[in-house]
């Protein structure tokens, strides 16, 4: 018996540094949860700045699209043939006039417009093949506005647009014009 509680005795003796281990251990297992969590944090912010980094060069190039959309709507020219002028088989893509790293916020936008290439000229003998890229016969253009910032990929949105001349009558009727001293009635057809 005395030889069994000698025994326990030397084991607890033994047993004075087993404090410091355990906090030793415990220190360093909330240094690594300190570090796992710092690390996914980090990583969060960085996925969400990416994140409003693409949507900002995703609204910059909409806005590109608009704007060339808006000066094709506001043209007075009988065709877009003009908007066409310098494009080839190698350079299918011709700048639009004043946008080409349009700036605004820290971003910019660049807009490009090219032939469909669903026209009629391919069957045509009267277009040659120089004649394909920047002649327009079906009245439809696509629209390539590239919005980019600082640093990334830039974003590119395409549509294709397609020409319809607003027609002098716009409402159907008869152009009318009134003023406070002397006022039409009229029948106007809406169709």
């Amino acid at each position: 018996m005395k030889r069994i509680a000698k025994e326990q005795s030397n084991l607890l003796r033994n047993e004075k540094g087993m404090a410091l281990f355990a906090a030793f251990v415990v220190l360093v297992l909330l240094t690594v949860m300190g570090l796992a969590g710092i690390y996914l944090a980090t990583t969060d912010i960085k996925i969400s700045q990416n994140y409003k980094e693409i949507r900002q060069r995703f609204f910059t190039a909409e806005a590109g699209l608009q704007q060339g959309i808006n000066t094709l709507q506001s043209t007075s020219v009988e065709n877009w043939n003009s908007f066409l002028t310098g494009a080839t088989s190698s350079n299918p893509e011709v700048l639009m006039s004043g946008m080409s790293d349009v700036s605004f916020c820290g971003m910019s936008y660049t807009v490009r417009i090219r032939n469909n290439l669903d026209d009629n000229v391919f069957s045509d003998p009267n277009y040659t093949s120089s004649d394909w890229y920047c002649t327009d016969t079906d009245e439809i253009l696509v629209i390539i506005a590239e919005g980019g910032g600082s640093n990334g990929e830039p974003k590119i949105l395409e549509t294709a647009v397609q020409w319809e001349p607003i027609p002098e009558n716009s409402y159907g009727g008869k152009d009318m014009t009134a003023d406070n001293a002397n006022v039409t009635d009229a029948n106007i057809d809406w169709t």
